[in-house]
């Protein structure tokens, strides 16, 4: 973590997904939308009956089809979203292969995440 800024508190990259471009979670018999991800973390849509501190393990399915294990510890809820701390997460590989995807598709948003442009709410 030495590399980071002084102000940035975080380890990995993260991909911030517009709406009609997120990767889906499968975690116990119950399908989720990916809107955050990162080697070491991931945010989605909330799931019913989840609290901070429950380990959770599941399936993210890509656009590609490609499929990938994660597990981890709810840290928190966040709004209509949850965010978990990944033990198991998603490799370099699939991050930098999500990264290009979303630069190609959405080069906007992957300029100035903070745009909405293209992002579909509701």
């Amino acid at each position: 973590m030495s590399n980071l800024r002084p102000d940035e508190k975080r380890a990995y990259y993260r991909l911030r997904y517009p709406a009609t471009a997120r990767p889906t979670v499968r975690i116990a018999g119950h399908e989720a939308e990916v809107t955050e991800l990162s080697e070491g973390g991931i945010r989605l849509r909330l799931l019913d009956g989840v609290e901070p501190g429950r380990q959770l393990a599941g399936l993210v399915r890509f656009a590609d089809g490609h499929t990938a294990r994660i597990a981890g510890e709810v840290r928190r809820l966040d709004g209509d979203e949850v965010v978990l701390l990944l033990t198991t997460g998603i490799s370099l590989k699939r991050m930098l292969i999500e990264q290009q995807k979303l630069i190609r598709e959405y080069p906007v948003l992957v300029i100035d995440p903070t745009s909405h442009e293209g992002e579909v709410t509701g």
